[in-house]
């Protein structure tokens, strides 16, 4: 059964709720290790405030009711550690987790996260390794137990040679090479590298303070992690104040407008049958045959 949720941020005034959750997620968590004085399970009130002053806590709420949170610390070495994700056991499997993790990441732009598990807890494992982390280090400790550390680390570069070397991901932004020929030299190419490049976007001075998006184009394989929107966010902030908005086309797909109105875009106009007149062959996305160019906008703040 469906449902809708929002992940926004946590105050102190949600400690106590927050505290009642993670005692009831992080049960499953003491049965495998056959310990019911974990940290998690112990921790008092006055504890969970205390990490709430030195942490990022976000919550995932739906009705009112907080289903999820999770916690993030930056590090003296500029890294950021995550922990404490929780989700209630009725909320479990429905991909909460996952959303909690990329959102918690995006509050820390181009940083290393890295967090500790236990070497049992075999779901959470992998969770970590599909949302793109790796193991680094394993840690024994004196009750028998392992403690696995898991790490990934996302840069975001401007291409300024070889860009050529980035036309396969290009081109899942945009079929035709020529048309991307065309933009690709005179504009800024920027890679979003996490251990490999994952996601690709060029854009374009059109004058008159209006910067356009031409090409924003994830790997297939980790397309719906996030990628497509930090790329978006680091671009709008490292033009903040040099344009007045950015703009860009896209195919009229109901899924890709509304990934862009998601992130403060909003339509402006189309131009009809642009793709069936501009293209010598048909452009599926998402099963549907492009015909109208649409054209969506984002103030710059």
């Amino acid at each position: 059964m469906s449902f809708e949720y929002l992940i926004i941020r946590a105050t102190e005034i949600d400690a106590e709720e927050i505290l009642r959750l993670q005692q009831a997620a992080y049960l499953s968590e003491a049965v495998i290790y056959r310990n019911f004085t974990i940290q998690p399970l112990t921790q008092t009130l006055e504890e969970t405030l205390a990490e709430f002053r030195e942490s990022t806590v976000l919550k995932a709420v739906s009705d009112g009711q907080i289903i999820g949170s999770v916690r993030a610390t930056a590090q003296k070495d500029g890294s950021v550690y995550i922990g404490k994700l929780m989700v209630l056991p009725d909320y479990q499997n429905r991909g909460v987790g996952k959303r909690l993790m990329r959102a918690v990441e995006g509050e820390f732009a181009q940083k290393r996260y890295w967090l500790v598990t236990g070497h049992k807890s075999e779901k959470n494992l992998r969770i970590y390794e599909k949302l793109g982390y790796s193991r680094y280090k394993t840690e024994k400790t004196t009750e028998g137990l392992s403690l696995i550390y898991l790490q990934k680390q996302e840069i975001i570069r401007i291409i300024a040679e070889n860009k050529k070397e980035f036309l396969p991901l290009l081109l899942i932004g945009d079929e035709d090479e020529g048309a991307v020929d065309s933009y690709l030299y005179r504009g800024d190419l920027f890679a979003l590298f996490s251990g490999e490049v994952k996601s690709v976007c060029v854009v374009t001075d059109e004058g008159s303070g209006v910067l356009e998006i031409q090409n924003l184009a994830t790997d297939r394989r980790y397309q719906s992690q996030g990628y497509g929107t930090k790329l978006i966010e680091y671009v709008a902030e490292y033009y903040s104040g040099r344009y007045d908005k950015i703009v860009l086309g896209t195919g009229d797909v109901p899924s890709i407008l509304a990934f862009y109105e998601h992130r403060r875009f909003t339509v402006t106009h189309r131009i009809p049958d642009y793709f069936t007149t501009h293209y010598d062959h048909p452009i599926i996305e998402e099963g549907v045959l492009l015909k109208d160019k649409v054209y969506l906008e984002r103030k710059m703040i």
